[in-house]
């Protein structure tokens, strides 16, 4: 186990590894993000300058650092901190681009493009010369993280069931393929948090308050709860890559790891560097990160 500090980024909200596990991306809205290097030491700090807006942060599969910007979604090189490039933004659509997700091959893209009152959720397909839009849906996008499946076929979003202040949400999922609806899952809460797919496609998984909201993928409908057994708030969750565990932090300093098939707690973990605010575990499930409101990232092996 080793504590990482993330120096003047002081609430660590969005955490990732680089695909071959060299890197650990650590930020927070509005101040940009900090790259460590896990193997050679030192870090890339980027940011705050242009990074206004909610933080979204990843790794493209070549190991480029993917970051929400006041730009759009933004390409960095995490051993240098620079700009590699912006996109893609579809210019009919409204701006900023505040989230986005994609596929595990990196080939399929969605993106949400925000400014109340309007807002879009556009399907992108990785092209030659960049991206190409697929389809887009406008209006009931919420503003909230979209999710694409692990194999690039569905996407996952938050929308009004009618428009409207007020109006009740909903979790819609569309065939990426064509942007038709496959399927609608009732969704029991009013603050929404981004969905999140078990790598197998399997479950749809948002941590709301003290419970975590599943739905079978396959069936939608209405979701099992599962609720904290510390009665703490859940901050994040993440899947490992095997899909059978679930890591959760919470409004304290713990991180639990859930089995998905029973739901049930198979492991804790108390880390005292502060409230624990997000959580990511690496592609080849050795490793997992848990960062802080103090700006502290731990960094631990996996044993599961």
């Amino acid at each position: 186990m080793r504590v990482l500090d993330t120096t003047d980024v002081k609430d660590v909200q969005a955490l990732a590894f680089s695909p071959d596990g060299r890197y650990l991306a650590a930020g927070t809205n509005r101040q940009g993000f900090v790259v460590h290097d896990l193997a050679g030491g030192g870090a890339a700090r980027v940011g705050p300058d242009g990074f206004r807006w909610a933080l979204r942060i990843g790794f493209e599969p070549g190991g480029a650092v993917v970051a929400t910007t006041t730009d759009g979604r933004t390409r960095f090189d995490p051993a240098t901190g620079g700009r590699l490039g912006v996109g893609p933004f579809d210019p009919d659509g409204p701006r900023p681009v505040p989230f986005f997700d994609s596929s595990a091959a990196g080939t399929r893209l969605a993106t949400v493009q925000f400014w109340s009152p309007r807002s879009r959720l556009i399907c992108w397909d990785a092209a030659d010369d960049g991206w190409e839009r697929r389809w887009f849906v406008d209006d009931r996008p919420a503003y909230c993280p979209p999710a694409v499946s692990p194999a690039g076929d569905r996407v996952a979003f938050f929308a009004a069931e009618t428009l409207g202040a007020g109006a009740a949400q909903q979790l819609l999922v569309f065939d990426a393929d064509s942007g038709e609806p496959v399927g609608a899952g009732t969704y029991p809460f009013a603050e929404l948090h981004g969905p999140c797919y078990q790598p197998g496609g399997r479950q749809i998984v948002v941590p709301h308050a003290g419970v975590l909201v599943v739905w079978d993928a396959r069936v939608l409908g209405k979701p099992a709860r599962v609720k904290n057994d510390t009665r703490q708030h859940f901050t994040a969750a993440a899947f490992h890559p095997s899909g059978r565990y679930l890591f959760t932090t919470s409004n304290d300093a713990t991180v639990t790891v859930w089995d998905t098939d029973e739901w049930v707690r198979v492991k804790r973990f108390a880390w005292e560097v502060g409230r624990l605010r997000s959580v990511a575990v690496s592609a080849d499930g050795l490793l997992a990160a848990a960062g802080s409101d103090r700006g502290r990232v731990v960094v631990w092996d996996v044993d599961v």
